[in-house]
């Protein structure tokens, strides 16, 4: 029940096409030409000596390779020569790359001891084994399938949930032996659209017109790592069932680790009464979306319409565990046109990551101004975040304030004046009246 896959290199920088994957990861089992031998047998039997050594290059070959597989998984490089001739990766990205994939090397020096054979060992969660001839291969590979066999998977809850790029070091101990291992947290992609994009949900737009959705994708890691950044358009018209996907085309070398974008929403998608959109990036380790809410909230851009007209002034500051309201001035600039639905949404302030937000119809008595509350439970120390969306009669949205740049309430503390009733029997001059600060 192994699955397994070869790669082979020797020429890398002068010679890249040295450097290839002999059989995709598949089934050890596997004989797809039925005739008795298996398919990673023939594989190995085919190759042949070329000369040099890409060591770095193959190793980050085989880790692309189990970029889909399930863990445990592990590569296992041997070489009989050093390093001299890779292209594409250094050791420190080869190492980068293992760890960010979660994938131990486990490296073996066929007649020679090169210490960068135990360096990307011991970075990764792996072993060096030395073998001065082929006859002590076999023990070496029982040795590390044993290995990987034994091995568990702990998981664990982090205090600091942000993805900053920081060294983590964690503890296991059990049954009186302890062991220490070390981890680097994957930068998180951020996409920031420009102001041209960001004006197209303020004004109507024409139908039938192409429209350009532009903007970075900053990773502040992923080139260094060796990650590859991708993204992807989505988009609909308001009426439609299903978006439509286009890829973005990103630069390969980022500008002070940003990637500038730009896509295109077709002219055929461009419809009355408008176009919502959204976009995913990832780096392969990390994902995210823009908005982060995109499946309530997508991106909204009207056309031949006006969204409607939201008035309000922000609330910044409140008391803790005290409900706090919050008005609106809504209206439809259309002429004939209506407002279908005012909600407020709000949450717990996170500046770690960013949370789901509850929601709330806001009321009417005259059409115009409207109303909520946002409930004391959610008004805490952390502060509130919060903003407001309305939809016209045609379903086209507008927001003020967003998922993504929320008003922000900053919370103090509330003074809470209590009386004391001494007991029957106490002395009068006992009674007094305290003021206690909640923190």
């Amino acid at each position: 029940n192994d699955r397994v896959a070869l790669v082979k290199f020797s020429n890398g920088l002068s010679s890249p096409n040295q450097v290839e994957v002999v059989m995709p990861s598949n089934w050890v089992s596997t004989d797809n030409n039925h005739n008795g031998t298996l398919d990673i047998i023939e594989a190995i039997n085919s190759l042949t000596e070329l000369g040099w050594t890409a060591l770095y290059d193959g190793t980050g070959k085989g880790i692309e390779t189990l970029s889909q597989e399930p863990a445990p998984k592990a590569v296992v490089v041997f070489t009989d020569g050093e390093e001299n001739d890779s292209g594409v990766y250094t050791i420190n990205t080869v190492i980068q790359k293992a760890q960010n994939e979660g994938t131990p090397l486990f490296t073996i020096g066929l007649g020679i001891d090169p210490q960068n054979l135990k360096d990307m060992a011991t970075a990764t969660g792996g072993n060096y084994h030395y073998a001065p001839n082929a006859q002590d291969m076999a023990a070496i590979y029982n040795s590390i399938a044993q290995n990987l066999r034994s091995q568990y998977t702990i998981g664990y809850t982090t205090h600091n949930p942000a993805f900053d790029g920081t060294t983590r070091t964690v503890t296991v101990a059990s049954g009186g032996a302890s062991g220490s291992g070390v981890y680097v947290v994957n930068h998180r992609p951020d996409i920031t659209l420009d102001s041209a994009t960001l004006a197209l949900s303020a004004q109507s737009q024409q139908p039938n017109t192409d429209l350009t959705v532009a903007g970075f994708i900053t990773d502040n890691d992923a080139y260094s790592r060796s990650q590859t950044v991708t993204a992807t358009l989505y988009y609909k018209t308001v009426s439609a069932a299903a978006y439509t996907s286009v890829p973005l085309t990103l630069p390969s070398v980022p500008t002070n680790n940003r990637y500038a974008f730009s896509g295109t929403i077709p002219a055929a998608a461009v419809q009355e009464p408008g176009v919502l959109y959204y976009l995913h990036a990832t780096d392969g380790v990390q994902e995210i979306f823009s908005p982060f809410n995109y499946g309530t909230l997508p991106h909204s851009i009207p056309v031949l319409n006006r969204a409607p007209t939201i008035v309000h002034t922000p609330i910044t500051s409140s008391m803790r565990n005290q409900a706090v309201p919050i008005s609106a001035e809504v209206t439809d600039p259309d002429s004939g046109g209506s407002i279908n639905q005012v909600l407020l949404y709000y949450r717990i302030h996170d500046p770690n990551q960013n949370t789901p937000y509850f929601s709330i119809g806001m009321t009417s008595v005259n059409g115009v101004q409207y109303s909520a509350t946002i409930p004391a439970d959610n008004v805490t120390v952390s502060g509130v975040d919060y903003f407001i969306s309305a939809w016209d009669n045609y379903l086209v949205r507008s927001d003020k304030g967003s998922a993504t740049s929320p008003y922000f309430i900053g919370i103090g503390a509330a003074n809470i004046v209590t009386d004391i009733v001494p007991p029957a029997n106490c002395s009068p001059f006992l009674s007094f009246t305290a003021t206690m600060s909640v923190q």
